[in-house]
């Protein structure tokens, strides 16, 4: 008389041990990268903040015209019969709608110092110690 082994249907405790084990492996490598994507993120790159913020107040499509410009830097944008504000609030550098009364759009952040002259040109230093420096390509707006 033969003794038959009947096979059930299944997988074995090693082979489920090991499906989990691989599981559990690649969770931890998929949060490990995005710990590390977040706190990539956070880091700073004034250089390239600073292109982007110059790429943005220079960009024909907005036709910004440069009016008045104070003593500390603040200087008046105008588009049509639009009004912005280019301000410095001790950390960030900030543009804002004064049409609207309640638009902004942060342009720069982590600035130390900034300063812009009556000949357009900017400066700033970031908390990093880092020195950027360009004259603002925008026409003047004329008197009506």
């Amino acid at each position: 008389m033969r003794s038959r082994m009947h096979r059930r249907a299944g997988f074995t405790l090693i082979e489920v041990v090991l499906a989990l084990s691989v599981l559990l492996i690649v969770g931890q490598f998929l949060f490990q990268g995005q710990r590390d994507l977040m706190s990539r993120r956070q880091k700073t790159m004034p250089a390239i903040e600073w292109y982007l913020m110059l790429h943005e107040l220079e960009n024909p499509a907005h036709h910004f015209k440069v009016g008045r410009i104070s003593p500390g830097g603040t200087v008046e944008l105008f588009v049509d019969q639009k009004t912005y504000l280019l301000t410095f609030d001790g950390r960030q550098i900030k543009l804002i709608d004064l049409h609207s009364n309640s638009g902004f759009i942060y342009l720069m952040a982590h600035v130390k110092k900034y300063a812009v002259t009556a000949d357009q040109q900017m400066t700033i230093v970031t908390d990093r110690g880092q020195t950027f420096k360009a004259r603002l390509l925008l026409p003047k707006k004329v008197p009506a």
